[in-house]
């Protein structure tokens, strides 16, 4: 605002001033409600995407118990063996982590 906007100030500048305060205002509320929106449908995704990766941990964790089983049930492999391959195919990248 310039020295004369303040010397001339009249209730059409102040409506103006007001105007455009509210339609500020009203931007601001219908960014917010979109950047909820998008909020929620990551959140959901995320969601989803844990539902999915847990299922087929459960899978996988299934599958190894099964086969441990068989293995052991036909005397191909103890489960002291079966560790033993574990912890050395999880030293081979330098590290015991599990992975």
């Amino acid at each position: 605002m310039s020295f004369w906007d303040y010397v001339f100030d009249s209730e059409f500048s102040q409506r103006s001033d007001i105007n455009n305060l509210n339609n500020i205002s009203k931007s601001l509320r219908e960014q917010s409600r979109r950047d909820r929106r998008e909020s929620r449908r990551q959140k959901e995704k995320l969601s989803e995407k844990v539902d999915e990766l847990e299922l087929e941990v459960a899978r996988m964790t299934l599958f190894s118990r099964s086969l441990l089983k068989i293995l052991s049930d036909k005397n191909i492999c103890t489960p002291a063996e079966w560790e033993a391959t574990l912890r050395t195919l999880d030293l081979e990248d330098g590290k015991i982590d599990g992975r």
